[in-house]
């Protein structure tokens, strides 16, 4: 049996390392990509690895039988052969366990929960405005949509939109938030209030970063006659918007408010098709992209903050 010492002081630094490498190869995984179909491929090759686990001990006892069976040992298989693979059985098996172990790690930190809250919310009003504006009907739904201007240029910049809905006189972009409880929409506040039961907490004013959106993509997607709308959609348990402006809503009256405005604002001359064709040809999906956006987001909110401390502060 002293053969079980080296086995597991073996695999412990395996694990260890594994585990260190998948963690950073997961976050950026999560972090560049959409989660919902990544989640279940996380999801089903840790539940396949899992079922590798019987191999390690399988290793095992194969180790131990032929190491202390003087019978085999003096027999032909004494070579080690068997020996050899069910130590390669066993460290197959500890690489697959440091795998799955990490996975299943990462997924209960609050990090990751949070982020795939975000995603599902995304997820939830994507198939809710899908349902909700038909192409036959006059209208198209993009979801995921992050736009590069001045690409690989040093002053390189971009805006992410969660939806975008292309109406028959408007352009509706929606920003989803993932909240609980009551929130507090104050169109002019920099921080809304959210609270339920008896906790309170603050978020990021999610109208003004829709409006900055909307006034970026209206000067530099060159949309004739678009009128650019922002749209800000909560999905969350008992989430309710209080004080705010009409295109602050649950998800679910989003489309009527969509509606609402897109058959009541001023018609400026927008070309349906045009600006769907502008759309599908300017939304970029890579990830590379994607990475170098939310970098550039990291260090703007880095940025603001220290401005507000600056700001701030008593000299």
């Amino acid at each position: 049996m002293v053969v079980l010492v080296p086995v597991h002081a073996i695999g412990f630094p395996i694990k260890m390392l594994a585990t260190r490498f998948l963690r950073s190869t997961i976050e950026d995984l999560l972090e560049y990509q959409t989660i919902q179909a990544e989640r279940l491929k996380l999801l089903s090759v840790g539940t396949m690895i899992l079922a590798f686990l019987p191999a390690y001990w399988a290793g095992l006892s194969i180790i131990v039988f032929f190491a202390n069976n003087e019978q085999f040992q003096n027999a032909t298989l004494r070579s080690g052969t068997s020996a050899i693979l069910g130590a390669l059985a066993c460290f197959l098996a500890l690489i697959a366990y440091a795998v799955a172990k990490s996975i299943y790690a990462l997924l209960d930190t609050p990090a990751f929960e949070m982020k795939l809250k975000g995603h599902e919310a995304e997820c939830t009003v994507s198939k809710y405005l899908a349902a909700s504006f038909l192409p036959q009907n006059g209208w198209r739904v993009f979801n995921d949509c992050l736009f590069v201007f001045n690409r690989d240029q040093p002053n390189e910049w971009s805006a992410e939109v969660d939806h975008i809905v292309v109406g028959g006189r408007a352009i509706f972009l929606v920003e989803t938030k993932y909240k609980s409880g009551t929130i507090y929409a104050d169109p002019h506040a920099d921080l809304w209030n959210v609270t339920r039961f008896d906790r309170s907490s603050t978020m990021r004013n999610a109208l003004k970063q829709s409006q900055n959106s909307a006034r970026a993509l209206q000067q530099h997607l060159g949309i004739s006659g678009a009128n650019f709308i922002p749209v800000v959609a909560f999905v969350g348990t008992d989430a309710a918007v209080v004080g705010g402006p009409s295109n602050v809503v649950h998800f679910a009256d989003s489309a009527n408010v969509i509606i609402s405005i897109d058959n009541t604002i001023e018609y400026r001359g927008m070309n349906h098709d045009q600006a769907v064709q502008t759309i599908e040809r300017t939304c970029v999906k890579d990830a590379a992209s994607m990475k170098r956006h939310i970098l550039r987001a990291k260090a703007k909110t880095v940025e603001n903050e220290r401005m507000k401390i600056f700001e701030n502060a008593v000299f």
